[in-house]
């Protein structure tokens, strides 16, 4: 770690606390400071504590006597800093800490305070097979972090689910609604996989519907909003039918929106606003950089959040999106060859800077 690395830990705090932006390496780099915290603290006390604090903001929601513990953890880390003469007043009137401790504070807070949440989940469904002759089957759904909640019996009806992801039942608070697509060459889940979904799931709704030629996912989401404008829930989750090619097989993402949710409280409600659960980040799109679509993508940007997308002082990426046909990652191919993770990006690391896509920028190793 540099001097560099805790001013930028510095640069994004301060930005997350006013914006809400905090970017994948930023959370990168929480962790990395946190792992050698040991030797950290003697060089740069306060980032340590930013660290813990930015920790304990997200461990909140998913880890049980996550306060208790980090706040422990603060506390011991300040003590000997200031009994060391390591952290002064000019320490935290340039590091937020007094404001990282009031927001740990009030979620845990708002964590405390019950509020029913309601969600549905939406999809739309053509067949097993997709374009590319990979098969599809919904059973993302059907494992854990998301099915297997109440173990081999129950029913939705129960009421909500509590543990941990590795138990599964993340889905038991929602609803699921698949949007079967009437077309000839369409065939909907076998009924021995619904049959399995339901045991996931707080409700299954199969509604066929006529879809668009093309692009079916779209008009899926856009049927489910006409059909439940005057009931829409608190969230609305939309999805493609083989998540995981779309979110990573981890599905950070969702995993995260959807713990937050199972937490039934007043901080659920409030948190969430806009959350994209693809691979592309919504702050930096490689997909929208370029003179074909970066206007386009500042306008929604300012639309959407009200502020325009270069007030949140990002730079632009450092590549762009150009197809090199047969170097997609696995499952995303465009026609030619398909490549492995690791080949992909490998391939992504020869061509340098004309390389885009979701490999650009991500480490080489799988």
């Amino acid at each position: 770690m540099s001097v560099q690395d805790y001013a930028r830990l510095l640069t994004s705090t301060r930005a997350f606390y006013i914006r809400g932006v905090f970017a994948l390496a930023d959370a990168e780099r929480v962790s990395r400071i946190l792992e050698n915290r040991d030797s950290i603290k003697d060089l740069c006390p306060a980032a340590v504590l930013q660290a813990i604090l930015l920790k304990l903001e997200e461990n909140l929601v998913y880890q049980e006597g996550a306060y208790e513990g980090l706040m422990s953890q603060y506390t011991r880390y300040l003590h000997d800093a200031i009994r060391s003469g390591r952290i002064g007043a000019a320490d935290f009137e340039v590091w937020p800490l007094d404001a990282g401790v009031e927001r740990a504070s009030a979620v845990s807070r708002s964590l405390a305070q019950p509020r029913r949440v309601t969600s549905a989940m939406v999809m739309n469904y053509c067949q097993v097979i997709d374009r590319f002759g990979a098969a599809h089957e919904l059973r993302w759904l059907l494992e854990p972090p998301f099915g297997l909640g109440r173990g081999s019996s129950g029913s939705a009806d129960s009421g909500s689910s509590s543990g941990s992801e590795e138990e599964g039942g993340l889905l038991l608070d929602t609803e699921l609604y698949i949007y079967l697509v009437d077309w000839p060459w369409c065939k909907p889940p076998s009924e021995s996989i619904l049959e399995q979904v339901r045991k996931s799931v707080r409700a299954l709704h199969l509604v066929p519907y006529r879809g668009g030629p093309r692009r079916e996912e779209q008009t899926a989401y856009f049927k489910y909003i006409v059909d439940h404008w005057d009931n829409l829930p608190d969230y609305t989750i939309f999805v493609h039918p083989d998540a995981d090619e779309h979110q990573g097989p981890a599905f950070i993402a969702l995993r995260r929106a959807l713990s937050l949710i199972r937490t039934q409280s007043e901080y659920a409600y409030d948190a969430i606003g806009y959350y994209p659960l693809a691979q592309q980040m919504v702050l930096d799109p490689k997909r929208y950089w370029g003179n074909d679509y970066s206007k386009t993508w500042r306008r929604f940007w300012g639309r959407l959040f009200g502020y325009p997308w270069e007030d949140v002082g990002l730079l632009p990426p450092r590549c762009k999106w150009v197809k090199h046909v047969g170097f997609y990652l696995a499952g995303h191919a465009d026609g030619g060859e398909r490549r492995s993770l690791a080949a992909a990006k490998a391939q992504c690391q020869e061509l340098g800077p004309v390389c885009g896509g979701v490999t650009c920028g991500s480490p080489l190793d799988p």
